[in-house]
């Protein structure tokens, strides 16, 4: 993510310089890779709108989910007590569980592109670690082909299980293998980067379906876990998201 640090820097030195900066605008889509594409992500929209409504909302939190995010938190500092020079971690001093934000979809077409999940010809396993309401979860498989695989870790049960109903939703509505399919269509149609990885799943059949395999956690596409993400098995993990605002020093440590 440091490619995404040193754009962020280039857009303040431009603002504050007055001068022109060729980053993208992160409040637009980024470029599509034809028609396929941007009719994808209409599609995709719609179903986010629908699933993920007002109902579903991961912007509430009670007394004893702040507790456990402060425990979470204590016990990453906890974890690694030192720093590299022997001094000691602070204990957890983050913003509370209350602090909590979303990545709009098309912040998470620029988030796909940054981590080049748009090209390549070899299988991703993406995670979100943090998911809230696992939006970005279901998003990301949904459009970029070359994931065969997404995971989704949220600490607080209440936010977990909004993403696990609406995963659930989608299953049993047909939406998640449609929209799959009509991804990994496009993809071959078009030629691109992903095509051969698209082609190899459309041939399997499981578009998605794999989801419901819940005796077999591995052979998952798409699985959502309420569990501290410092428990999670991430050893299969290729490209992973997270959002460190609430995170205190011992938890970024113990990350690194």
């Amino acid at each position: 993510m440091l490619r995404g640090v040193a754009c962020l820097a280039t857009i303040l030195r431009a603002a504050f310089a007055q001068e022109t900066c060729d980053c993208p605008d992160t409040r637009l889509n980024p470029v599509s890779q034809g028609g396929w594409e941007e009719s994808q992500w209409r599609q995709v929209d719609l179903v986010l709108e629908r699933y993920w409504n007002y109902s579903r909302s991961g912007y509430t939190t009670n007394r004893d989910e702040s507790d456990i995010v402060l425990a979470a938190q204590q016990k990453a500092v906890d974890a690694c007590p030192q720093r590299a020079d022997g001094s000691t971690v602070k204990k957890a001093t983050a913003p509370a569980a209350s602090t909590y934000g979303e990545v709009t979809p098309r912040g998470v077409r620029q988030l796909a592109r940054l981590l080049e999940l748009h090209r390549g010809d070899e299988a991703a396993f993406f995670a979100d670690l943090g998911m809230g309401t696992g939006k970005v979860v279901v998003q990301m498989y949904l459009e970029n082909p070359r994931l065969q695989r997404v995971l989704g870790v949220e600490l607080l049960p209440a936010r977990a299980a909004f993403a696990k109903d609406a995963l659930q939703e989608i299953l049993e509505a047909g939406e998640l293998a449609r929209l799959r399919r009509r991804a990994l269509l496009g993809s071959v149609l078009a030629e691109s980067d992903t095509a051969s990885l698209a082609r190899a799943e459309l041939a399997t059949g499981s578009l998605g379906v794999t989801a419901l395999d819940l005796k077999n956690p591995k052979k998952k596409a798409v699985t959502m876990e309420a569990a501290d993400m410092y428990d999670a098995d991430l050893t299969e993990v290729t490209h992973a998201y997270l959002a460190s605002l609430t995170w205190c020093e011992g938890m970024l440590r113990r990350m690194a």
